[in-house]
Order: structure tokens, then sequence, then C-alpha cells
């Protein structure tokens, strides 16, 4: 009976804080950031760890509030120690870009919301495991990681994979694997994954030597990104390329590339 009576009065008391909450929530939605403030902070300084999260992010994006990377990564902290994985990895954002840099630290918080699965604090961990930053730097590490988040369909993660696989670091060369991530990243409008596939496809490199393959490719690539040099040096690749081909397969490339970003 004592137990019954316990989880009442938890439960009894956690309804206020749900209901601020929610409230915080709708007044946020409408762009009453001031609102939205003052029924958050009630309930975080409850223990609601939705609400500290979503004060960090108005001190870290300035929402009703100064900008104030310290009240961010205080509030982040907050939700980041009972477990929720956004926080973890945003206050672990935070610390790496912050005056000086908390690596270390960064380090411990990516690898906290990595083991709960989330694909960008993975992709980050890896990072950190190969530029040797708050962790030792350790090429396997840094493969699972990647490995991991890339599984998951993270586009940049997919994208070293590429790169790992293409240029064999820590691992053997293999120009067929760096092509199948590439290609995970550049189905995602990734313009240097696009990029390298359309370069793998017009030298043959993993996947058959295919100049109409190339073409869409480096069509692709070049529309992922604005105006600006490196646009224009895919452009040049592409055209240069194209001096190779009839003009039924210059069309057939363009037909292919707008299929493809209509998907």
């Amino acid at each position: 009976m004592k137990r019954v009576l316990i989880t009442a009065a938890l439960l009894c008391a956690a309804l206020p804080a749900r209901a601020g909450y929610e409230e915080g929530l709708a007044a946020y939605r409408k762009g009453d950031y001031l609102s939205a403030l003052g029924e958050w902070r009630a309930v975080a300084e409850q223990g609601n760890r939705d609400a500290q999260y979503n004060l960090g992010n108005m001190y870290r994006f300035g929402r009703g509030v100064p900008t104030d990377a310290a009240e961010a990564i205080r509030w982040y902290r907050r939700a980041a120690e009972q477990g929720m994985a956004d926080a973890q990895r945003d206050l672990a954002f935070m610390l790496y870009y912050n005056n000086p840099p908390e690596y270390p630290e960064a380090a411990r918080w990516y690898n906290a919301a990595a083991e709960q699965g989330d694909s960008r604090a993975q992709a980050w961990l890896a990072y950190l495991y190969g530029r040797g930053l708050g962790v030792p730097r350790d090429d396997g590490e840094k493969l699972k990681w990647y490995r991991k988040a890339a599984e998951q369909g993270d586009r940049g993660a997919e994208f070293a994979l590429g790169n790992i696989y293409f240029n064999g670091q820590g691992v053997k060369q293999d120009y067929a694997e760096a092509a199948k991530w590439y290609r995970g990243a550049a189905d995602q409008n990734d313009s240097e994954s696009a990029n390298m596939l359309a370069q793998m496809y017009a030298a043959g490199q993993g996947v058959p030597k295919n100049l109409v393959e190339a073409h869409k490719w480096f069509t692709i690539a070049a529309n992922a990104v604005p105006p600006s040099n490196a646009r224009d040096t895919i452009l040049k690749k592409r055209d240069e390329m194209a001096a190779a081909m009839t003009p039924e397969q210059i069309q057939e490339a363009e037909k292919l590339a707008r299929e493809s970003e209509r998907k």
C-alpha cells in the first residue's frame, strides 16, 4: 500500500510539470518565446528534461533571450545528465566549439549519445577518433563509429566512409566499397559524394565505366551547390567529358538526372 501511495504521489507531482511543458510548447509554436521561456523554466527547475533541453536551444539560438552559450551549456548539461541523447549530442557540440574548446568533455558526451544510437553523435565521435581530439587517435574506432552512423543513413558518415575506402585509410583500398557509400550520400543530395561518384563512373573505378551515369552524377553534384567556383569546376569536368558522348547519351543523362532529383 505504501508503494502505491508513493507512486500516486509522484504521478500527481508530474502532472503540473507536464502541463507547464505543453503550455510552453503551444506558446513557442505561436512565436511567443517569452511565455514559452517562463513556462519551460518553471518545469525545467523541477527536473523536466524536455524543458531543460528546449531552454538550452533558446539560449543557444537567441530565441526570446540574448544568445548565451554558457546558459545553453548549463541547460543542455542538466538534460544530458538525465540521459537525453539529443541533449548529450548538443552539449558535446557546444563544448567542442567552446572558447577554449573542451575536447575530452565533448568526446565523453558524444560517446554517451553515440552509445544510445544517435547517428550524428556517432559521426562526430568518429571524427574525434580520426583527429585524436579528446580521445587517443584510433583508426579502428573511427571506422567503427562512421560505419554505425552510415548504416543509419547519415550522409556525412557515408561520405567519410567513401573517402576511407577510396583512399585506403586504415583499410584495404576498395573502390567498389567506396562507390557504395558515396552513392548512399549522393542519393541524399550530397554534392561531394555525387561528384566523387561521377568521377568513378567516368574512370570505371569500383563501377563499370559509364559516361551517361558520370554525366548524370556530375549534373546532380552541380545542382546541389549554389553558383560558385566549386560548381563551375564540376560543370567543367562534366562538359569536358561530354565531348566524348553522343547527343543521345547526353539527353539520356540529363533525363536521368532530372528523374533522380525528383525522387
